[in-house]
């Protein structure tokens, strides 16, 4: 006769072992029935047939008792430890953080010139008027007047220059015939008639 082999288990009479079931294990020989397959314990899983030990759920994931794969964290959390047995495992990325991916392990910084709220998935551009100098920010900060901000994504303001008056998101340029010497402004009422010669 030959023994039983472990991962399976045989009935009085078997010609072959029948494997555990996939969710379940079996480290010994010699198992006799069914209820040699132990159920996979919860932070372990258990995949395909005929396992012999558990495998431990990886970090970015969680495993129920009786696992045959694990459950990725969803995108927008986190799970930096292996072994976790449920959803709750999965934390909130925190703010100024995004998590892209299922089974995101550790949260990656915002850079600058963007921004993220808790619970992010992918950092979003400061928009036009808005700046941004620093990572890992939850918001993006307001362009001041005299400077300007344009288009998106900016990791800072721009003063405006002379010749110009600025809006917060853009800079004009004073009309033909007009004139602005300094820098910083922020109405057409900036840009002054040239005199008489000039």
């Amino acid at each position: 006769m030959t023994v039983c082999p472990a991962g399976a288990y045989c009935g009085a009479g078997a010609a072959t072992p029948t494997l555990c079931a996939a969710g379940k294990y079996n480290p010994n020989t010699g198992g006799a029935a069914s209820s040699a397959c132990t159920t996979c314990t919860a932070g372990n899983y258990c995949p395909g047939t005929g396992n012999t030990k558990m495998t431990v759920c990886p970090a970015g994931a969680y495993c129920g008792a009786g696992a045959t794969t694990p459950t990725l964290c969803p995108a927008g959390k986190y799970n930096s430890k292996t072994g976790q047995t449920s959803s709750s495992a999965c934390l909130t990325c925190p703010a100024g953080y995004y998590c892209p991916t299922t089974g995101t392990v550790n949260p990656i910084l915002c850079k600058a010139g963007t921004y993220c709220a808790a619970g992010a998935s992918a950092e979003k551009a400061c928009s036009a008027g808005y700046y941004n100098s620093q990572t890992g920010q939850s918001a993006c900060t307001k362009c001041t007047a005299g400077n300007y901000c344009p288009g998106t994504g900016n990791t800072k303001m721009t003063i405006c220059p002379a010749g110009y008056y600025c809006s917060l998101t853009a800079a004009t340029a004073c009309s033909a015939g007009k004139y602005n010497s300094k820098t910083g402004q922020t109405t057409s009422s900036a840009c002054i008639t040239c005199p008489a010669g000039h």
